[in-house]
């Protein structure tokens, strides 16, 4: 779709009237950033480390029925989730063909990179 110059000319509304609305040099959209906890994980870290007796009562009664779930999704909402480390093994045909492909992508922006 091509504009034509009248089209680029005329503007939509006024710059004018959204000035007093935007945000003035060197200040933030969101003075207070991003909160670094939410309420219901405070609420879990406070029930783990308040209440240890009422948690073991409460997992023996929850594991006596079969589901210990509960108590990681609350561990995890409290004490965030641990690390998981991931093994990868490769084998020379993966890597060879990995390397070769880097190769030529960057053989082909060299290559482009000169031409303009």
């Amino acid at each position: 779709m091509i504009r034509s110059e009248q089209q680029k000319k005329q503007r939509r509304g006024k710059v004018e009237n959204i000035r007093a609305f935007c945000w003035k040099k060197g200040q933030s959209g969101n003075p207070g950033g991003r909160p670094k906890r939410d309420g219901a994980s405070e609420i879990a870290q406070a029930i783990f480390e308040k209440n240890p007796e009422a948690i073991y009562e409460a997992m023996l009664k929850v594991l006596k029925k079969g589901n210990p779930r509960v108590f990681a999704v609350l561990a995890d909402r409290g004490f965030g989730k641990l690390k998981e480390s991931i093994e990868l093994t490769t084998n020379e045909e993966l890597l060879a063909a990995l390397t070769e492909g880097r190769k030529r992508v960057s053989d082909w922006n060299s290559r482009h990179r000169q031409n303009k």
